[in-house]
């Protein structure tokens, strides 16, 4: 959807003062990870977001707001607060994240096997029979 003008007025409230970056970005980001943050995304690399939205944010100057721009992951107003060198983390650093990425290749192993189980036995004929004692004996012979 086109939300060029939606983001030109978030533009116009965030210069004008009518309200600060966090509270729109609370306001009218679809982004729940982030609107909770106030469109804060943390520290990131440029091999860890999208070549269209890091051009965008390499044309910034710390402080500065850009013009709405449009990426292959919405729309966006981005402020750039800081830039730092680029290091490695330390591991306490990362440890969340890594354990979230385990955790989540875990899980997508295990569905991909359930499947394949779930599959195979959907293709394998069986016949279930089932003697319900109680009825048997209840049943009168043939004449």
């Amino acid at each position: 959807e086109d939300r060029l003008s939606e983001m030109v007025e978030i533009r116009r409230r965030l210069e004008a003062g009518e309200a600060t970056f966090e509270e729109l970005a609370a306001e009218v980001s679809e982004d729940e990870r982030t609107k909770r943050r106030g469109g804060d995304l943390g520290w990131f690399t440029s091999e860890r977001m999208p070549a269209d939205f890091i051009a965008h944010v390499k044309s910034l100057k710390p402080g500065q707001v850009s013009d709405p721009v449009a990426t292959k992951l919405g729309w966006h107003v981005i402020r750039l607060d800081e830039r730092r060198e680029s290091r490695v983390p330390s591991f306490e650093e990362v440890e969340g994240e890594i354990r979230a990425k385990l955790l989540s290749e875990r899980r997508a192993t295990a569905i991909r096997a359930l499947m394949v189980e779930l599959r195979n036995r959907s293709f394998r004929p069986t016949v279930f029979v089932r003697y319900h004692d109680e009825v048997i004996a209840g049943v009168e012979p043939a004449p």
